[in-house]
């Protein structure tokens, strides 16, 4: 019996002391590790790198056909830098790398020599110059001579994971700044007769109708025009004459770039040819099912959303989203609407509750699909307020409350240890003397029981009166 309250004693300390290690750590840590964090986001914010990559010309406008030449520049804010890792995308089915040079470049030792690739679309230069480094405000990296393959803007990029390193004898990386380059790619002037379409009026733009119509000129004494539609931008015509109607309409074109290629016939043989484009995309970008980050059912009141998808013939343009509150659809007074938002993209803070999460692509005609996922926020158990208190259970707690009632917790818990310490010591005694004690007991308790049976008086003692006894 005394072994039993003596291992129950134990278990009751290791308790006691676990709840106490517990109650130290959500009375100290938790405003601790909230005052770190927030620390750390202003130490972050306030953190600046120097120097920026940029692309010369920024922008410019490209006949179809013909080349052009950019420039990549760095500028180290007056900071010494001693090595670059430049990586550069562009669309490839509008653009083609001709000739990266590094003829001419700040650069005097290159890791690897530049390399670039037509089929993905990328350029990279690894660089750098010996001790001192690199000091200027605009010092050239390389050029790249493209060939213009497709009508329509195109956008030259500079990488994100671009690097930058400081000579400090660390490399730390300090881009702070990329600025690329968007051109627009345009047809040659036309040499024939002019042309244009009400129905598709820019040449450079995608549209969902599959059933243009186009227009043209007409001269005096001409004996016809031949023209033809096709997907080559430089076809011309044969010599025979389709009548001398200046409007045609066509059906059901397929998605891709159309090029309308027209001349006018004359007594004296053909004229020149125009070339007319048609950018047709009438197909809606591909179906997807955006993620939710941590999970759709989560305590997280800002949940983290990605959401990517693909198109055949115009490509993505950009996204929409918006959260429709089920449980409240019916109230005109919180419709939604969508937002133009990219991938990755933090909900802004949102109550409890189950949510419609509604993801619209948008292609470069305007196609559109939509994807759809439930969310359910859930409220947790304990919701830390940095600089406030402590929500539990939707009940707020200010800090000084919380820290008041932990107190008084730590003061109870003291006390309880003292007695169960004191318990503990005093069978500690009891076991030191032996287990002639434990006999006397048994031996005490049969004659108490044969003494009640008898009706005798029976004077009682305890192991506290082991002095007297």
């Amino acid at each position: 019996m005394l072994r039993q309250k003596y291992k129950n004693i134990r278990q009751s300390k290791r308790l006691i002391l676990t709840i106490w290690l517990v109650l130290f750590g959500v009375y100290y840590l938790i405003p601790l590790s909230f005052s770190s964090v927030f620390a750390q986001t202003e130490s972050f914010a306030q953190t600046e790198s120097s120097a920026s990559l940029f692309i010369q010309p920024a922008s410019g406008t490209v006949i179809l056909g013909s080349t052009f030449t950019i420039s990549v520049f760095i500028n180290t804010t007056d900071r010494d830098v001693n090595a670059v890792d430049v990586k550069i995308s562009f669309p490839p089915d509008k653009l083609q790398v001709v000739s990266p040079t590094a003829g001419r470049s700040i650069i005097s030792v290159w890791v690897a020599q530049p390399v670039f690739s037509n089929a993905k679309g990328t350029l990279r230069f690894q660089g750098g110059a010996p001790d001192p480094g690199i000091n200027t405000e605009a010092g050239l990296i390389s050029s790249v001579v493209f060939r213009a393959r497709q009508p329509g803007p195109v956008t030259i990029t500079i990488e994100d994971d671009s690097r930058v390193l400081l000579n400090d004898g660390f490399g730390t990386n300090i881009l702070s700044k990329i600025s690329g380059a968007r051109f627009s790619v345009v047809l040659p002037p036309p040499a024939g007769p002019l042309v244009v379409s009400p129905t598709n009026p820019d040449q450079t733009t995608w549209y969902k109708n599959k059933n243009p119509i186009l227009e043209w000129s007409g001269e005096a004494n001409l004996n016809g025009f031949s023209y033809s539609l096709d997907k080559k931008s430089s076809t011309e015509p044969d010599n025979q004459s389709e009548g001398l109607a200046t409007r045609i309409g066509f059906q059901s074109l397929s998605d891709g770039i159309w090029y309308f290629h027209l001349r006018a016939l004359g007594s004296s043989g053909s004229g020149p040819t125009t070339h007319f484009a048609l950018m047709v995309d009438g197909t809606a970008p591909a179906g997807f099912e955006p993620e939710v980050r941590p999970d759709k059912k989560t305590t997280d009141f800002t949940p983290i959303l990605t959401f990517i998808t693909t198109d055949a013939a115009s490509g993505i343009d950009h996204y929409e989203l918006k959260f429709i509150d089920v449980e409240n659809v019916e109230n005109p007074e919180l419709t939604p609407f969508f937002i133009e938002a990219t991938s990755p993209f933090q909900a802004p803070e949102l109550t409890p509750g189950i949510y419609d999460l509604v993801v619209r692509a948008y292609d470069r005609a305007g196609n559109i699909t939509d994807a759809v996922v439930r969310l359910e926020i859930i409220d947790p158990l304990f919701k830390p307020i940095s600089g406030e208190g402590l929500n539990i259970i939707g009940l707020f707690i200010p800090w000084w409350f919380f820290y008041l009632l932990a107190d008084i917790l730590i003061v109870v818990l003291a006390l309880i240890i003292w007695k169960l310490l004191k318990e503990h010591q005093l069978v500690e005694v009891y076991l030191k003397n032996g287990l002639h004690w434990v006999e006397e007991e048994l031996i005490h308790d049969v004659h108490w029981l044969e003494d009640k049976l008898k009706g005798r008086k029976h004077i009682h003692y305890d192991f506290k009166d082991k002095p007297q006894l």
